[in-house]
């Protein structure tokens, strides 16, 4: 292949394959291509909210502690690339586009077992991992747990973040069958994290004689102040407290995404890792995860949170609460098959104007059914359609005087809009 950019466009054909669930291509995959992920120690992270946060804040851990550490998530913010990463920075266009020309020549002789894009793109972040020597892998479940293209590692240690409404469609129909699909990359005698206390998690833990840790009952944190520099905790860890530290994300959920890290990086450093207890402290301080419950301005107010589900709405208005934020106006995009009825309710009494916009994704909700959405939730809010996302977003700010602006609904949304009010406010 010649370049990045017909690199891209391969990989974006794959879509044509759909999202399918199970192990067998993606192993058929590996072995072609001689198991890059086979001896690479990884932490698997999984669950509905948070995975992304846990993975950032445990790599900022690990290279303040002097190690090389690759990142796998999904999906990406703002440029494909960030969805691997390697030593903080992102895998280079040339080494993607040489990888994927020895990926297409396999998924070709596949036929009929041709593997789908994501399953490609993990191939390709196991491929680079392995070929840039990382220390260690950070790897981020794609969807559920169990049948994910990323359940072929075997982990020195699975964290779940929590159990919560998302892809019910393909995981529910209820929050037990979420668990237990999630519960699907817990491997036998590998230590797991947990965020919540779950039965399923625990049940399948003892199974698995796989050593269970959980947030609340191993290890807990004290909430300090927060304001929009960021929040103050302590916490009590698996091995030692740890008092006033200091994290640049917002909201109190957070917290929790923090000590699963710290809670990792305890149990790494009894694996025999090298994690001192002022790498964890450093790496806390200097964590950056965009687009979720990010201050991108003060003067104007303007936050980015890419909340998709009803947990994350919840999470988001309980720190809007917290730091004082009302008479927003929010700039909403969210896809169909999410439950919007669910996620609206949480966040309209910080608003006084909703301007109602499309994600550039095959799957957005209409603007017409959001804004209708809205004025049956809301009937006094001043609601208005704009399905030009930078039109929408330039309206937002002119009518964003006196309470901010609110930019949530997808990660879809924020990514793009992201870019879009970056240079609009430079």
């Amino acid at each position: 292949m010649r370049g990045y950019d017909e690199a891209l466009q391969f990989l974006h054909s794959l879509d044509r394959f759909g999202s399918r669930l199970g192990l067998e291509r993606m192993r058929r995959l590996m072995g072609r291509l001689g198991h890059p992920q086979a001896g690479l120690p990884m932490v698997h992270v999984g669950g509905t909210n948070g995975k992304g946060s846990v993975v950032a804040i445990l790599d900022s851990i690990l290279r303040a502690a002097g190690y090389r550490v690759g990142r796998y998530i999904s999906p990406y913010l703002e440029g494909f690339r960030e969805r691997i990463v390697i030593a903080g920075d992102l895998i280079t266009e040339a080494a993607l586009a040489e990888h994927v020309k020895r990926l297409r020549t396999h998924c070709v002789e596949m036929g009929a077992q041709h593997p789908t894009e994501f399953e490609v793109v993990t191939a390709l972040g196991f491929m680079e991992f392995q070929q840039a020597r990382v220390d260690i892998a950070l790897i981020e479940v794609g969807l559920g747990g169990r049948w994910d293209a990323t359940n072929i590692i075997h982990p020195c240690l699975a964290i779940v973040t929590n159990i919560g409404h998302d892809h019910l469609e393909r995981l529910g129909p209820d929050l037990t069958a979420v668990a237990w699909e999630k519960a699907g990359i817990i491997k036998p005698l590998v230590p797991v994290l947990c965020g919540e206390k779950s039965t399923m998690i625990q049940r399948v833990a003892v199974a698995k004689r796989a050593p269970l840790f959980r947030f609340g009952a191993d290890f807990v944190v004290c909430p300090g102040h927060m304001d929009w520099d960021g929040q103050y905790f302590t916490m009590h860890g698996l091995d030692g407290h740890y008092r006033n530290l200091h994290l640049p994300l917002l909201g109190r959920h957070q917290l929790v995404n923090a000590s699963l890290a710290i809670g990792a990086a305890e149990i790494l450093r009894r694996q025999g890792w090298d994690i001192p207890a002022g790498a964890i402290r450093a790496g806390l301080k200097c964590v950056s995860w965009p687009g979720r419950l990010e201050l991108l301005s003060r003067q104007p107010l303007v936050v980015l949170d890419g909340a998709h589900n009803r947990e994350g709405a919840v999470a988001l208005a309980a720190a809007l609460k917290e730091l004082g934020a009302r008479d927003m106006t929010l700039v909403a995009g969210i896809l169909a098959d999410k439950e919007y009825g669910a996620m609206l309710p949480p966040l309209l009494p910080f608003v006084r104007r909703v301007i109602v916009t499309k994600p550039a994704n095959a799957r957005a909700l209409s603007t017409q059914m959001l804004a209708d959405a809205v004025r049956t939730l809301h009937p006094q809010l001043a609601v208005e359609s704009c399905p030009d996302l930078a039109a929408a977003l330039s309206r937002g700010l002119e009518s964003s005087t006196g309470g901010g602006l609110l930019v949530s609904g997808s990660l879809y949304l924020v990514g793009p809009a992201r870019g879009i009010l970056t240079k609009m406010l430079s």
